[in-house]
């Protein structure tokens, strides 16, 4: 997680700064079905 918050802009604010983490580390939105290691959502 050090090396996420050293590569983003300090300049951002800070809901934009958990915004791109969280993009980094679950992956983009479109693609959450299929990943396998996190758990099932229901329709």
């Amino acid at each position: 997680m050090h090396e996420i918050d050293r590569l983003l802009d300090p300049a951002l604010p800070p809901d934009e700064r958990e915004r791109r983490i969280r993009r980094l580390t679950e992956g983009p939105p479109e693609f959450s079905h299929e990943r396998i290691d996190l758990p099932k959502h229901e329709p």
